[in-house]
C-alpha cells in the first residue's frame, strides 16, 4: 500500500542529507540567525516592561487561550496527536500529508532536544519563581541546577518545539507556512502570558526552531514528496 508509513526510512543519515548535499539555504539561514540575534538583544532591554504590560489584557480569556496553546505544544499532547494524524492520513491514502506530519514530529523532537540541552547549560531563571534572578549556568554555588524548572528559561522549550514542528509547513506551501508561523507565534505569546518565560526566551525558541527548519528544509521537502533517496 503506497500510503503505509515506513518509519525506518527517515534515518539519522538522511536528516543530515541537506548539509552533506550542499543544499542548505545558507543565505536565508544567515539572515534569519542575524535577525533573531538582534531581536533577542533588543528584547533583553524590554523584557521587564513587556512582562508588566501583559497583565493589561483581559485575564480570563487571555489565560484560557494561553493555556490551550501552551498545552498543545507540550510533548504529552503534541506527539500522540501528531502520531495519530500521521497514521490516519496514511490509512486513507494521503501519503503526502502523512509524510508532512512525520517531518513535523522530527522537527519538534530535534528543536525541543536542542532547547533542553541549551537551557540546561545556560541556567537562566524563570521570571516568576522565588529564586534570585540571573544567569547561573549548569552549576550554582557548587550545586547542580541543570534541568531544574526554575533554571531553564532560555530558550523556551515549548516555543522551540512548536516552531520546529509548525515551520515545517513552509516546505509544503506559503499558505501553510503562514499558518505554521502563526501557531508558533501563538505558543510563544502563551508562554509569556502565563509567566513561564520572558519575551527574549521565546524569541530564542522561535529562532532555534526556525534554524532547525531551514537546516533540514531540503531533506524535509524530499521526504514529503517521497524522494528522500534521490539526489537533490
Amino acid at each position: 500500500m503506497s500510503g503505509t508509513i515506513r518509519w525506518g526510512e527517515l534515518s539519522t543519515r538522511q536528516l543530515w542529507a541537506s548539509a552533506t548535499a550542499g543544499v542548505v539555504p545558507w543565505r536565508s539561514l544567515a539572515w534569519t540567525f542575524g535577525f533573531g540575534v538582534l531581536l533577542i538583544a533588543f528584547l533583553f532591554r524590554w523584557d521587564v516592561e513587556l512582562m508588566r504590560r501583559r497583565s493589561q489584557l483581559p485575564q480570563v480569556p487571555a489565560h484560557m487561550a494561553a493555556n490551550i496553546l501552551s498545552r498543545s505544544a507540550h510533548g504529552l499532547w503534541m506527539f500522540p496527536t501528531a502520531l495519530v494524524a500521521a497514521v490516519g492520513f496514511s490509512r486513507v491514502g494521503r501519503r503526502r500529508a502523512s509524510r508532512t506530519v512525520q517531518a513535523m514530529i522530527v522537527g519538534a523532537v530535534v528543536a525541543g532536544c536542542l532547547a533542553n540541552v541549551a537551557r540546561s547549560m545556560i541556567g537562566r531563571t524563570r521570571p516568576e519563581v522565588p529564586v534570585e534572578q540571573g544567569w547561573f549556568g549548569p552549576i550554582r554555588n557548587g550545586e547542580l541546577v541543570a534541568g531544574r524548572y526554575a533554571y531553564s528559561s532560555f530558550p523556551s522549550g515549548h516555543t522551540s518545539a512548536a516552531a520546529g514542528f509548525a515551520l515545517v509547513l513552509m516546505c509544503v506551501s506559503r499558505r501553510w507556512g503562514v499558518v505554521g508561523g502563526l501557531y508558533a507565534l501563538g505558543v510563544a505569546w502563551s508562554r509569556v502570558q502565563l509567566g513561564a518565560h520572558r519575551p527574549s526566551d521565546v524569541a530564542a525558541g522561535l529562532l532555534l526552531g526556525a534554524v532547525v527548519t531551514l537546516w533540514m528544509s531540503a531533506t524535509y521537502r524530499r521526504w514529503i514528496e517521497g524522494n528522500v533517496g534521490s539526489p537533490s
